[in-house]
C-alpha cells in the first residue's frame, strides 16, 4: 500500500516541480525556461500552482512572455530605451515599483495593541445651518432621542431601534458598527463608552460633532496584529481597522523623511507653467513640471486610448504631483534601507522594466496609427443610433427610447472607437512579432489540442 502511496504523490507533484532548465518555447532570439516562466509569475504576484493546473492560461502566459522579450530586444535596437520620454516613463514605475515593495514590507511590520469596543448606535443628524434653525432641530433631534430611551427602558430593543430611526449609514446593519478601536472613535463616543458597562448604552444624548447619539457597548476587547482576524470575524471591517494603523505607520514614516534637508517641495506654490520650473527636489533629483507634463500625458492616453489633446489643470496637476512627491518619498527611504537590493525586489524589477520598454515602445508605435476621424465617429453613430446611443424614460408610465444626439455623445464614441483600434492593432502587433520571431511551443506542457 506505502508503495502506491508513494507512486501517486510522485503523480500528483505539479509540473513547476520539474527541471528549471526545461525548454518551455523558443524564438529567433532565444529561449523560455521554466525557470523564466515561474519568475515571470511570482514577480506578478500569480499563484504558479494554480496556472500549471490551466493549460489555456499556461499558453497565454508564456506568450505574452515572447511577445514581451521580442519587443523589448526590438525597442533596445531601435534606441527607443535611451530615448528622454522613455527614461521618465521608466524612471516613474522603478519609483512606484520600489515605494509599493517598501509600503508592502511596512505593512507586514505593522504591530499594535489596543482597546476596541463591539458597538451600536443610533445617530440623528443636525442638517439646520442657521443658529436659530439648528437651535430648533436640536431640541426636536433630542424629543426624538428621549422618546427612544423611554423605549429602551420598556424593552425595546436598541438595534430594531436603530434600523428604524438612526441617520448613520450603519442603520442598514441594524446600527451596529462592529468592533472598532477606541481611540479611532470620535472624541465625544469614546468619552461616553469608557463609562459604559458590557451590555449597557448612555441614558442620555450624546452630542458628537453635529449629530445626537445613543450608543450600546456589547463587548470590549483587547487587539493587536496577530489576534484581529480572529476576533474582527467580519473581513472588511478588520481590513478597515489593519488599514488605519498601516497609514498611520506610513504617515509617521513621511513625517520623519520630511524633516531631512535634503527634501524640498514647491508644489503649494508652483505655477507649472515653466517646463523647467523644479516642483520638488529629493535627495539633490529634481522633479520638473516637464516631467509631470510627460507622465500625465501617458495617464491620459492609457486611460482613453488617445493621445491627450488638452492642457491639464493647475489643480490636476497640483495633486498628481502630490501623489508623485509621496511616492518618491517612500521609494528614498526604501534606497536608504537598501531595499534596491533586495532579491525579490530586483527579480521583480527585472521583469516589470522589460515589460515597461516593452509596452512603452509598443504603445508609442501605435498611437501613430491610431486617429479616428470626425467621419468615422459620425458613421458609427449613424449605424448604431437606434440600438446604442439612447437612454429610457418614463412617459406617462410608458418606457419610451429617447435617442441621444450627436454632440452628446461624440466624444465618448470617438473614445470607444479609438479603444477598440488600439486593441485590434495590439492584437495584430503581437501575431507579427511572434511571427516575425519565429516563436513556438516546444514543451507538450503548454500545447493545447
Amino acid at each position: 500500500m506505502r508503495f502506491f502511496i508513494i507512486i501517486l504523490l510522485f503523480l500528483l507533484l505539479p509540473i513547476s516541480c520539474k527541471n528549471g532548465n526545461d525548454i518551455l518555447a523558443s524564438t529567433n532570439k532565444g529561449e523560455i525556461t521554466r525557470s523564466e516562466f515561474n519568475e515571470w509569475l511570482e514577480s506578478r504576484n500569480i499563484p504558479v500552482e494554480s496556472v500549471y493546473k490551466d493549460r489555456y492560461s499556461m499558453s497565454d502566459y508564456i506568450r505574452q512572455i515572447a511577445v514581451e522579450k521580442l519587443t523589448a530586444i526590438k525597442a533596445e535596437n531601435n534606441g527607443y530605451d535611451k530615448e528622454t520620454v522613455y527614461k521618465t516613463i521608466e524612471n516613474t514605475i522603478y519609483k512606484n515599483h520600489l515605494s509599493t515593495f517598501f509600503i508592502e514590507k511596512k505593512s507586514r511590520e505593522i504591530t499594535f495593541n489596543e482597546k476596541a469596543a463591539d458597538l451600536s448606535i443610533i445617530r440623528l443628524f443636525i442638517k439646520k445651518d442657521k443658529v436659530k434653525e439648528r437651535s430648533i432641530e436640536e431640541e426636536n433631534k433630542k424629543k426624538i432621542i428621549f422618546n427612544l430611551l423611554d423605549e429602551l427602558k420598556a424593552g425595546k430593543d436598541f438595534n430594531e431601534l436603530a434600523a428604524k430611526f438612526s441617520e448613520d449609514a450603519a442603520s442598514q446593519k441594524k446600527g451596529h458598527l462592529g468592533i472598532v478601536p477606541e481611540n479611532i472613535l470620535e472624541d465625544a463616543i469614546k468619552k461616553a463608552v469608557g463609562l459604559l458597562n458590557e451590555n449597557d448604552y448612555t441614558k442620555e444624548p450624546v452630542m458628537a460633532g453635529r449629530s445626537l447619539c445613543l450608543i450600546k457597548l456589547h463587548k470590549r476587547y483587547d487587539i493587536n496584529e496577530k489576534n484581529i482576524r480572529n476576533i474582527v470575524t467580519d473581513n472588511d471591517n478588520a481590513e478597515r481597522i489593519l488599514d488605519f494603523y498601516k497609514n498611520k505607520s506610513l504617515d509617521e514614516i513621511l513625517i520623519r523623511i520630511s524633516d531631512n534637508k535634503s527634501i524640498t517641495s514647491k508644489i503649494d506654490t508652483a505655477s507649472f507653467n515653466n517646463r523647467d520650473e523644479v516642483i520638488f527636489s529629493i535627495d539633490g533629483e529634481d522633479f520638473t513640471a516637464a516631467e509631470l507634463e510627460e507622465i500625465l500625458k501617458l495617464f491620459y492616453s492609457l486611460r482613453y486610448g488617445i493621445p491627450s489633446a488638452e492642457k491639464f489643470s493647475v489643480n490636476e496637476k497640483r495633486m498628481t504631483s502630490e501623489k508623485i512627491f509621496k511616492e518618491r518619498l517612500f521609494a528614498s527611504e526604501a534606497k536608504r534601507q537598501l531595499l534596491d537590493e533586495d532579491p525579490v525586489f530586483k527579480r521583480n524589477w527585472f521583469y516589470l522594466k522589460r515589460a515597461t520598454l516593452a509596452g512603452a515602445f509598443k504603445y508609442d508605435l501605435l498611437m501613430k496609427n491610431m486617429p479616428v476621424t470626425d467621419e468615422d465617429v459620425r458613421k458609427e453613430y449613424l449605424q448604431n443610433k437606434m440600438t446604442s446611443y439612447y437612454k429610457i424614460k418614463k412617459i406617462n408610465n410608458k418606457e419610451i427610447k429617447v435617442y441621444l444626439a450627436f454632440n452628446d455623445v461624440k466624444t465618448s464614441i470617438k473614445n470607444k472607437l479609438n479603444r477598440d483600434k488600439l486593441k485590434s492593432l495590439k492584437k495584430q502587433w503581437d501575431n507579427d512579432i511572434l511571427s516575425e520571431g519565429n516563436y513556438k511551443i516546444v514543451n507538450k506542457d503548454f500545447l493545447i489540442n
